[in-house]
Formats: structure tokens, sequence, C-alpha cells
């Protein structure tokens, strides 16, 4: 058995691995978790709730579903935890703070933006006063509120009323990156690519040149994280290239997505989809001209815009198809073909706007005080 101070550090790999690599290593999942389901249960039995091993083995079984992608099914895990460890240790306990951390990294996994932000600033001020402000477990709590608020931003895209919170979202979540990147570059792509679905949705034809350089930014960052894995980069790739293409630069999409293709082998749809995708660039020949004024561009247009909102590839056999609504809609036309200029270092933003009021979530966990803890 792990000892129980080894366990935060080993939930953070987990969670940096990403899912990817913990299903690699589980041949059955169903049997890991019945294993550790089970491990619980003796543990409580045996030693009662509230001990060492069973805190363990919760925050065991908690890990294996944030690593596996399954955060609905690790937060009740993880308040359990989290009211194991105040009572035990205190709020502000280092190993208190990660099950919190690991809380926020829960609600975001589920969607629920707003409960992600009063959550992650109530950890960003307790990790101020813990670690200082510039700890990397401050930076990240900091970064988790801005990924939040990127988030709600984009799922609140599609309904007109709200460009006004939207556009406060936004401001807050960037002023982040002016302040440096945070020690987790696969989050990183991930706001990357969001800021720049907002970006084309609200900016004036779709802010092109911004747009290309996010995306970039998100597939540079991805790599680094990816250490080779080719897999975990199609979602930053196949947006990449099919932006490039709609911008009237076939031949420089087709290596993003010839890439994405080959990293698609486990999911044949896609793979199709990407190489019909493919045969229309390489018939685009060497008449950039035909291509701009032809179908196809257009064709692009809509996979971006669906990229971005998460949707399958077009058919492309079956021609352009009416879309869902997504983060881009309502974006005004592309602008004509104009070459962007190299990524900035960091994102450029106005400064951001006071602090976005966000309704008011029910606490985390309410516990009577619990007496010193006898070191």
């Amino acid at each position: 058995m792990i000892a129980p101070r080894t366990l935060p550090a080993l939930l953070l790999a987990l969670l940096l691995a990403g899912p990817a690599a913990a299903r690699a290593d589980a041949p059955s999942d169903a049997d890991t978790i019945a294993g550790l389901w089970d491990s619980l249960a003796t543990q409580t039995r045996t030693q009662g709730p509230d001990h060492p091993g069973t805190l363990q083995a919760v925050l065991d079984l908690a890990g294996h579903f944030l690593a596996t992608g399954q955060p609905r099914q690790a937060d009740p895990l993880l308040h359990r935890a989290l009211r194991t460890r105040i009572k035990q240790l205190g709020m502000r306990d280092p190993a208190t703070l990660l099950v919190h951390e690991h809380l926020v990294d829960a609600a975001l996994g589920q969607g629920d933006h707003a409960y992600a932000i009063q959550e992650g600033r109530r950890l960003l001020h307790l990790n101020k006063g813990t670690w200082g402000p510039e700890h990397p477990r401050t930076v990240r709590a900091r970064f988790l509120v801005a990924l939040a608020q990127l988030e709600q931003a984009a799922a609140l895209a599609g309904q007109a009323d709200s460009r006004a919170l939207r556009m406060e979202l936004l401001q807050e979540a960037s002023a982040f990156f002016r302040i440096g990147p945070p020690p987790d570059p696969a989050n990183l792509a991930r706001a990357q690519r969001l800021l720049a679905g907002l970006h084309w949705a609200e900016g004036p034809g779709g802010s092109p040149d911004k747009v290309e350089a996010l995306l970039l930014q998100a597939l540079a960052a991805r790599e680094k994280a990816a250490r080779g894995e080719e897999s975990l980069l199609v979602e930053d790739l196949i947006p990449l290239g099919c932006l490039l293409a709609a911008r009237g630069r076939p031949r420089e999409a087709m290596p993003y997505l010839q890439r994405a293709q080959r990293a698609s082998r486990e999911t044949p749809a896609q793979a199709d989809a990407l190489g019909r995708l493919l045969t229309r660039l390489d018939s685009s020949g060497a008449n950039p001209q035909a291509w701009n004024d032809g179908p196809d561009r257009a064709l692009f247009q809509e996979a971006f815009a669906r990229t971005l909102a998460g949707q399958p590839l077009p058919d492309v056999n079956a021609g352009p198809a009416p879309m869902a609504a997504t983060p881009a809609a309502g974006a005004a036309p592309m602008a004509p073909v104009v070459r962007a200029q190299p990524a900035p270092p960091v994102v450029q933003v106005p400064p951001a706007p006071p602090v976005v009021q966000v309704p008011p979530a029910p606490p985390v966990v309410q516990v009577p005080p619990a007496p010193p803890v006898v070191q």
C-alpha cells in the first residue's frame, strides 16, 4: 500500500499524464475500479471511515477516476476526502489544499464552471496564504480560475444576450497570460484553443490572424506535454489545418491534417473524414485563385467552426451541412486571405475588468471545528 503522504504526488502525476497514459497501463478499467472499491469497503469496515488507510483508499479511487476522465464519479469521493482532511489537518495543510485542487479539476471536468470559479478563487486565497503568490501551486490555482472563466464564456457564446458577460470573462481570464504560463502545458493548450474560439466568435471577421497565432501556441504547448505521443495532438492539429485551408493556404494545411490522420488510427471514422478532406486539399493543384473562389474553401470554413465547437468533421461527400449552435455562431464571414504574422510570445489582451461576479454556490464542505492535530 502507498503511504498516505505520497498520494498527492501520485495523484498529480496521474492528472498531468492524462487519460491516455492511464488507460495504456490498465488492461481492464472495470477490474481496476472493482478492486479499488473492494479495498475501500474493506478499509472502512475494518479500520473505520476516518482511518488514514481508509482515506488512502478513497483517494486512490478518486485519483483513478480523475486520471481516466471520469470526474463525475470522482467528485463525491473528493468531497469525502476533503471533509476528512479538514477535520484531521485543517484547511491550510498542504495535503488538504491538494485535495481541494483536485475538486476544482473535477468541477471543470463536469462543466460546472460557476462552481469551479468559486472554489478556484477560494483555493487561490488559501494557497496564497500558505505558499505565497508565486509558488507553483498558487500559479496553478490562478490558472484553474482562468480556465473555468474561459469555459464559462465559451458555454455562453451561443446566447445573444450574454456578450457583455462573455467579454468580462474573456478579459479577466486572458489577464492570466500576462503573468506567465502555468506549469501544465496540456491545460495551457486547452486554454489557448478556448481563447481562439472566443476571438473567432467575437472579433470582426473572426480575427483570423489572432486565432491562427493562438492555435499555433496551443499546438506548441500540447507538443511539450505530449512528449512524442501524436494521438494527444489531434485536437490541436485539426483546427489549425482547417483554418489554414479556409484562409486559402491548402499546401500549408496539408502537413497538419496528415499528422492528425496518422494519429487517428484508433478512431476510424475521424481518420476517414480526414482522408476525404486531404483528398480535397490534394486536388487543389497549384491554382490558389481557383481554391479561393471554389466550394472547397467554404467546406474547410465549416470544418474549422465544427472543430472549435467539438463537433464531428463534416461529411465531405454530402457537402456543407447546417451546423448546430456553436461558439462561432454569428461570427462575420471569414476575411480575405492574409498571411498571419508569427505568433507572439504571449497573448496580448486589454486590461482585465473588475472581477466577474458569479452565482454563489454552496460551500464545498461544512464541518465542525476540529481539535488540534496531535503532532
